[in-house]
């Protein structure tokens, strides 16, 4: 398996909210461009945006560029081992860290993620919500008492493999080796954990816009949205909301 941190790091932080099928081309095509940590440390953030484009949640890019020159400039390119100190890296959350530190360190960091929360979820026979910060508690409580100190890393890979392979949507039991501990498959509540998130109703919105236009010029409105310590240029036609809109743009249009 892998053990480099770097490569794990660019691979967790890609696969969050992705597919692990559309993240490989990007994946190499970014390590061709940005090999070590020294070489995203060093680069332009126009350069690593560019490199990320098509990925889309490009936020992943900014915390994944901070966390480099983090690495680099504060922790002189020494990475830290455990999952505690990795977690004080930009747009490193609890998992990711667990990753890095089992993966390339060898070190007894739990891991909670789709696969195996479903796999603990059944153990546990947890038929709650998963997304609910209680149930998460849980999880990542069983995590921690499971992993060994002992080759954790290889543990780790393992229980992922098993929940994405065995303990699918579509469980298949009769291959699984814990079957003998699983409270779900003891009290046949294997099909209905985990539970299925209860949807929010949809709330049908209605705008008015006023497209503006002077020859084949149009006039859009630029804002800048303010989205966890980034501003991101956003433009929009103008909302016609108040009267005082619509009685200056037709003073232009007249104009």
């Amino acid at each position: 398996g892998c053990v480099d941190p770097y490569t794990i790091l660019v691979a967790e932080v890609m696969a969050q909210q992705t597919r692990i099928e559309t993240v490989r081309p990007y994946f190499k095509k970014f390590l061709t461009r940005f090999p070590t940590v020294e070489a995203l440390a060093s680069a332009k953030i126009d350069e690593v945006l560019k490199a990320w484009e098509g990925l889309g949640y490009y936020s992943r890019a900014r915390y994944l560029h901070k966390a480099s020159r983090m690495i680099v400039e504060e922790w002189g390119g020494v990475w830290r081992e455990t999952a505690l100190e990795l977690e004080a890296l930009p747009g490193v959350g609890r998992y990711t860290a667990g990753a890095i530190a089992s993966f390339a360190f060898d070190q007894p960091a739990a891991i909670v993620e789709a696969n195996t929360a479903r796999l603990f979820a059944r153990l546990m026979a947890l038929d709650s919500d998963l997304a609910q910060s209680a149930s998460r508690r849980q999880l990542w409580s069983l995590a921690e008492r499971v992993v060994p100190r002992v080759r954790p890393g290889e543990f780790n890979q393992a229980l992922i493999d098993l929940g994405a392979t065995v303990c699918g949507a579509r469980a298949l039991c009769q291959e699984c080796p814990v079957r003998s501990c699983c409270r779900a498959f003891e009290h046949g509540l294997v099909q209905r954990i985990p539970r299925q998130a209860v949807r929010p109703d949809l709330t049908d919105l209605f705008e008015l816009m006023l497209v503006i236009r002077r020859g084949s010029e149009v006039l859009l409105i630029n804002y800048l949205v303010p989205f966890q310590g980034f501003q991101f240029p956003y433009y929009i036609l103008p909302y016609c909301i108040l009267c005082i809109s619509l009685s200056f743009a037709w003073l232009l249009i007249k104009r």
